[in-house]
Parts: structure tokens; C-alpha cells; sequence
């Protein structure tokens, strides 16, 4: 079982933010499942695990990895992907605040000051209701990934 631990602001596992595409081949020792002609995403773990580069210098600016059963994402030491939604939430939260204006917030929380999302496809109806209950993906991105951009910046 390969375990990736999720570091603000540096990365993922052996993918760090910065790394061009290929630097990222060589920390993942293989080529990603699935790359689009331009180098704007590169796939592994069957695009469990996303790179997405910046557009026009091919760095790695924001990694998601989603539930996969090959491996356990982990941040903080926490499994991301195994514990409850709420506890894990409020872990980070206690290192540093979510964005309570984002307007997808109980399905994503996004906590700016660590350019860190988590994301769910539903919220749970009640504490019984399975569905929604843990996360499905977390992502890191370079500083200020999550800042608003203007148009200049795409």
C-alpha cells in the first residue's frame, strides 16, 4: 500500500509543487496514465492522483488526489479519505481557518492561508447517512492558488 502525505504548500508523496512535468514522471517513476497534448494535466493511479501545471511554463501549480484503494492519502498524519468528514474538518480548522464564503462550503472547504481543498458529492443528510460522510478529494496548490484571480491571470 503506497502512502501520500499531503504538505501545504510543497506536495504530494514525491510530486512537488514547482516540478515541471518531467520531474513529476521521474518522482512517480513512470509515465502518467493520461496527459493532454498541451501539458495542462497529468493522470496517475488511473487520475486518482492529478497534477495540473501552470499554463505556458509547465510547473506543477495545484495536485489533487482523490479515494483510491491503491493508497492512503494522508495529512497532518490523519487518513484523509477514512476519517469522518467533520473530525477532519475541524483538525484543520484549528490550525487555520476555511473560507466560510466559498459557495460550495459543506460539500468543499477551502483554507486559503494553506491553499488546501477538500471536496464531497453530497452531504450527508443526517450522522447515520453514509453518503457524503468522508471526503473524496483533497488538493494542495502553490501559494496563493486559491486568492482570486483576474482575467490576466489564466
Amino acid at each position: 500500500m503506497i502512502e501520500y502525505e499531503v504538505v501545504p504548500h510543497i506536495g504530494v508523496g514525491p510530486v512537488r509543487l514547482g516540478m515541471t512535468h518531467d520531474e513529476v514522471i521521474k518522482a512517480m517513476g513512470r509515465q502518467p496514465d493520461i496527459v493532454n497534448g498541451k501539458i495542462t494535466v497529468g493522470c496517475y493511479h488511473r487520475c486518482a492522483f492529478q497534477v495540473d501545471y501552470s499554463t505556458g511554463q509547465h510547473i506543477a501549480e495545484y495536485i489533487e488526489i482523490s479515494d483510491w484503494p491503491d493508497f492512503i492519502a494522508r495529512f497532518d498524519g490523519i487518513d484523509v479519505f477514512h476519517t469522518p468528514a467533520k473530525e477532519l474538518v475541524a483538525h484543520i480548522a484549528s490550525k487555520t481557518p476555511y473560507d466560510d464564503t466559498d459557495w460550495e462550503l459543506g460539500y468543499s472547504y477551502i483554507f486559503r492561508e494553506y491553499d488546501l481543498g477538500l471536496w464531497r458529492p453530497v452531504i450527508p443528510e443526517s450522522d447515520e447517512d453514509p453518503d457524503g460522510r468522508y471526503f473524496s478529494t483533497i488538493g494542495v496548490g502553490i501559494k496563493d492558488y486559491y486568492q482570486p484571480r483576474t482575467p490576466s491571470d489564466h
